[in-house]
């Protein structure tokens, strides 16, 4: 048996021994050499690994095959297996067809002896999530890793094509090729993932020309601990030994790798450098070729110089192969170079073009004329419209082509095709051979399929003698602008009224519905849009399930499914039926997730599950308190998908940094530690403002630090400096803003209610700011054109304001009867609306109760605002059980009950506990509880229960005081409990 076979063996029944039997098996090894190798590799994982990817295994090594393998059951979950397509280390690679995505798939199988030690398959595991983050178009793709009883699989992208040094390839396509290598790595660069054995053999050009790089197996992220440096050379030497196994490995080694150093991003520049070299130059890049001395040369640079290679690829390749690491270009920087070489021909042209260009002007027209004119009379105007049909058509399917692969940056391909698209608009309109109405037609099919389905009803509609197939193009582009108009009018009246608002039925509706049954292909989603105005949104659904269900991936049909499920839900929500618009959300966002399933690098699929699970997340901020870090991180990484498919879009930034500050103002309300996710939001705000500053990040960058300010404020920290940097941002965002704003308005109350409390807290006059407030409020409501939703918003946070006041004036003495039902007055304008959150029934809760405890002080009945404050804090609980506000309003609506009626205080007590389990670093709920144990041990029956209770309220009131120590307010309770407890 040779040697190589031995080591596989012994590798292989070690890993089936358990880690306590492995040294009495290792010790019964004869071969001195044999047993230190084994012993080596057993010890380190990383050599392990590699030595298992990349070991051929022996024939008399090769199990039997068994039942369980893939070959033999034909399946693997959704997978059939088609064929064996070779083994190796690891296991076998089986072609496979996915039945649910319906794409041909590459199966690897790991060995179940190599998945023994729970490590190993931690590490197999571990690296495949590293890897399936990479997604490139010039990266061989990890689809899934799947365990199962029998072995563990991962399935990879299939790819057809032949290995790079096998394809002749030109000066040019050499180019090509070495800069989508260098955009792969770049990818794998950014994720901290280093490929460590790039060569020729790793690099595919498949049947159509695309560059794939395969076998990130032995890849390594670059924050791994590095390999110990004796350990990994031992390991390098010893397999030198087998027949040269390694030498094409090693001859595209970098210098440290080879010397078994820490590698950086920089190992994998040199590797590109030598594949560079011996491309352009068709020779290899060592003169040896035996293992020891290429090792060695390897090791030292010592590389062969070839005088071939023109200067600028030349200087490229010296730049890639310095011998410092540091002095080596990034992947980016080395795109950017090749790109550079790329396009001086057509530099040195246009100079050349200068000298000559009139008389090649003059000649290039006449030869375009002529043949121009050959052209129309070879075709006739038919001919045309189907080639011109045929063109935009292939388009559509380039572009449906470009969203199916594994996620990567889309715009580069888009923004080619966009440019093709231009200029095909252009030629239809100046081809003098197409009538009027052909490129009316032509430009209106160009139109529909980029959704511009204004401008595609623009233009159908001037086609005077229309054609069957008009009506069907016309219903599809109506069907578009309908919904369009019904979204836009949703967001700004609700759902209710867009669907009774006659004037969009008769604007839009029924020329859509006139055209859907005019149409003579019955475009199936046209057909299910039509049921969902006329029969059911239900059947609507089934119809377009069962078109998603027959395709592999119809946008238009996952489009309408979404927003009929996103009408329904805001439908449900403006009927009070939050369980179900929260079940109908989920739908919605579920719709997404299927669509990205089944086109991974399409960005309208990240950016809507982006928005709809930022509208979960509000819903669980301010109704069910439930599973908002979930929602939250749902929506940050489908945001951050849409960015990796759709590159600098600062609108998205934008949107990222509203759902960290989302997040935070969530986390404040449960007591969790907020600056993280505050890091997080000011970055993406940063982010976004570096593209745009435009009212929209400027509002984000004050909500965010109005945030921040607020929970300053609740730690007792002096936050003038703060509120001076909102101010600014607020005189900044409403300096760019083209109109009233009234929500960037109602914003900007809620700093004034901030404003006044940190005026309270300094002990400072509040008339200014007072004054302030109510003179944006009025400008605010003057606006003609306010909606009903916004004149709310602005009349919940001038309420705000108004409940600051009197909070002031309540803890100054002062007897608020008057203006506290001057803020019920202001409140009750908006009491007919059915409430969807809690924050109006809870604002009026808390006035009601300080009117009530208004009423207690100044010996005056308060009965009957106890009982309505009680009622609305009902309602706003029935909205929101987690919320610890709420519980806290109940707590003291209980608590003052119990002080009018003397009764027991239990009720009160176990609320108290329940806001503060709910948010245990709220310095206003054991402020309140003490104050509550104050007036319980007051009315006590015996000294003993009232000094305990007194301990009770003063060790509450220290633990108010150790977040907010400089709360005068709370200063005063403490004194109070202080003088009680002195005098027992």
């Amino acid at each position: 048996m040779s040697h190589n076979n031995r080591q596989y063996q012994l590798i292989s029944e070690a890993l089936t021994l358990r880690p306590e039997d492995r040294q009495t098996f290792i010790s019964q090894i004869d071969d001195p050499k044999l047993k230190e190798q084994v012993t080596q590799l057993l010890e380190d994982e990383t050599a392990l690994t590699q030595y298992l990817i990349h070991t051929a295994v022996p024939e008399s090594a090769q199990p039997t095959p068994q039942t369980n393998d893939p070959i033999e059951t034909s399946r693997l979950n959704r997978i059939t297996i088609q064929k064996l397509l070779g083994q190796g280390g690891m296991g076998s690679v089986y072609l496979g067809f996915d039945e649910k995505l319906r794409r041909q798939v590459a199966i690897k199988s790991i060995r179940p002896e190599h998945l023994s030690m729970t490590s190993t398959q931690q590490r197999f595991i571990r690296e495949a999530r590293i890897l399936s983050k990479i997604n490139h178009p010039s990266i061989c793709h990890i689809y899934d890793y799947i365990e199962t009883p029998h072995g563990d699989y991962l399935v990879l992208e299939y790819i057809e094509g032949q290995e790079l040094f096998k394809v002749s390839l030109n000066e040019n396509r050499i180019l090509d090729v070495l800069l989508n290598l260098c955009h792969a790595l770049a990818a794998a660069h950014q994720h901290d993932i280093v490929h460590r054995d790039l060569k020729p053999d790793n690099i595919m050009i498949t049947t159509d020309g695309q560059v794939k790089v395969l076998d990130f197996g032995i890849a390594r992220s670059i924050r791994s601990p590095a390999p110990n440096t004796e350990q990994t050379q031992r390991a390098i030497d010893d397999n030198l030994t087998q027949h040269g196994s390694l030498v094409g490995t090693i001859r595209y080694m970098s210098p440290e790798q080879a010397r078994g150093e820490h590698l950086t991003a920089a190992s994998d520049m040199y590797s590109l450098g030598i594949i560079a070299q011996e491309l352009l130059s068709g020779k290899a890049a060592y003169e040896v070729m035996a293992t020891e001395q290429l090792l060695t040369d390897v090791q030292q640079g010592r590389r062969t110089t070839p005088n071939n290679i023109p200067q600028p690829f030349n200087q490229l390749i010296e730049q890639l192969t310095q011998s410092d690491p540091k002095d080596r270009p990034s992947a980016e920087q080395a795109a950017a170079a090749i790109e550079h070489m790329k396009a001086a021909p057509d530099r040195k042209r246009k100079r050349r073009n200068k000298i000559v260009a009139a008389v090649l002007i003059m000649a290039l027209l006449a030869v375009m004329i002529w043949q121009w004119q050959s052209y129309i009379t070879q075709k006739n105007s038919t001919d045309l419209v189907k080639s011109y049909t045929e063109s935009i058509n292939e388009l559509v399917k380039s572009s449906e082509q470009i969203y199916v692969l594994p996620i990567h940056n889309t715009r580069p391909g888009i923004d080619a095709l966009l440019t093709k698209a231009t200029e095909l608009f252009g030629e239809i309109a100046q081809n003098p051979a197409l009538i009027p109405e052909d490129k009316l037609r032509l430009q209106g099919l160009i139109f529909t399929e980029a959704e511009e389905y204004q401008l595609a009803v623009e233009n159908l509609e001037k086609i005077k003698s229309k054609q069957p197939t008009d009506n069907s193009l016309l219903a599809r582009a109506w069907t578009g602008l309908y919904i369009n108009v019904m979204t836009e009018y949703s967001d700004n009246y609700g759902v209710a009224q867009a669907l009774q608002a006659e004037n969009i039925r008769e604007t839009y509706l029924q020329p859509t519905l006139k055209y859907i049954n005019a149409a003579e292909t019955q475009d199936p989603v046209v057909q299910a849009f039509k049921v969902s105005q006329t029969e059911s949104l239900d059947q609507a659904i089934d119809l377009l399930n069962a078109i998603i269900n027959q395709q592999s991936w119809n946008k238009s049909a996952i489009k309408l499914k979404a927003q009929i499920h996103m009408a329904q839900a805001i439908q449900a929500l403006e009927a009070s039926h939050w369980t179900l618009a929260h079940s109908l959300y989920k739908k919605t966002a579920s719709t997404y997730e299927q669509a990205i399933e089944m086109a991974r690098s399409y960005p309208d699929n990240y950016i809507k599950l982006c928005h709809v699970k930022g509208l979960l997340l509000v819903d669980a901020v301010q109704r069910t308190g439930i599973d908002a870090q979930t929602y939250a991180d749902g929506a940050i990484k489908a945001c951050q998908n849409y960015l990796i498919t759709y590159p600098d879009d600062y609108t998205a930034m934008d949107t990222l940094a509203r759902i960290y500050m989302m997040l935070a103002q969530w986390q404040s309300s449960a007591g969790i530690d907020t600056t993280p996710t505050l890091h997080q939001a000011r970055y993406w705000n940063r982010q976004s403002l570096a593209l745009s500053i435009d009212l929209s990040t400027i509002w984000t960058q004050a909500l965010i630090e109005t945030i921040a300010a607020s929970q300053m404020l609740y730690r007792g920290e002096n936050i003038q400096q703060q509120l001076n940097r909102i101010n600014t941002s607020f005189d900044q965002a409403f300096a760019l803003a083209t109109g009233p704003q009234p929500h960037l308005s109602s914003d900007r109350l809620f700093i004034f209610a901030i404003e006044i409390e940190q005026a309270f807290r300094q002990q400072e006059d509040i008339s200014t700011v007072l004054n302030q407030a109510e003179a944006l409020y009025r400008e605010a409501l003057d606006n003609p054109n306010l909606l009903s939703n916004e004149r709310r918003v602005l009349l919940i946070n001038m309420g705000a304001v108004y409940y600051a006041q009197l909070g002031v004036l309540f803890h100054q003495g002062a007897d608020i009867q008057t203006h506290g039902s001057q803020l019920i007055a202001l409140y009750s304008q908006e009491l007919n609306e059915t409430f969807r959150e809690p924050n109006l029934p809870i604002s009026l809760a808390n006035t009601y109760l300080l009117l009530a405890q208004n009423h207690y002080r100044n010996d005056r009945s308060a009965e009957q605002d106890l009982n309505t404050a009680s009622e609305w804090a009902q309602q706003a609980y029935e909205i929101n059980q987690n919320d610890p506000g709420i519980l806290l309003t109940l707590a003291e609506i209980d608590s003052l009950r119990a002080t009018i009626t003397f009764q027991d205080f239990s009720s009160a007590n176990l609320l108290y506990q329940q806001a503060l389990d709910a948010n245990p670093a709220k310095a206003l709920t054991y402020y309140a509880w003490a104050e509550s144990r104050l007036v319980q041990a007051l009315l006590a029956p015996s000294k003993g229960i009232r000094k305990k209770l007194l301990l009770e309220g003063q060790q509450l009131i220290n633990s108010a005081l150790s977040i907010d120590a400089s709360n005068h307010v709370f200063l005063k309770t403490q004194s109070e409990l202080d003088n009680h407890i002195s005098e027992h």
